[in-house]
């Protein structure tokens, strides 16, 4: 815009002139909204314990990235350990309320107890 007001100051062209009223505004609050995002990945860079200075965006955001994607598909397979064992242990908790239900058979191959022979 600096370069766009020398040239309107030499020329006093109108057509610049009407350039730069229309878009001045826009201008400045695109450099604003730069800053901030400046401020913010600042802040952002300090608080994983980096310098803006050494982790340029480029480099930081792709390591971001990796992570959530690595967080998420973890969250997904303690989720789905959790269902598993869930279902495991539902299973062999029925299996045991079974066993219990069930009444005792005799021991398999006629063995009779002591009990049984002596009250007949």
């Amino acid at each position: 815009m600096e370069l766009t007001w020398r040239e309107f100051s030499v020329q006093h062209n109108a057509t610049l002139k009407d350039f730069i009223s229309r878009h001045e505004s826009r201008l400045g609050k695109l450099q604003e909204d730069a800053h901030i995002a400046q401020d913010a990945f600042d802040e952002v860079v300090k608080f994983f314990g980096e310098s803006s200075k050494t982790m340029p965006p480029s480099v930081f955001f792709p390591i971001i990235v990796r992570f959530i994607k690595a967080y998420r598909l973890a969250e997904e397979e303690n989720e789905q350990r959790r269902r598993q064992e869930q279902m495991l242990w539902r299973s062999s908790s029925k299996k045991s309320s079974r066993r219990r239900s069930r009444p005792s058979l005799p021991p398999a191959g006629g063995a009779v107890s002591s009990r049984s022979c002596s009250q007949s």
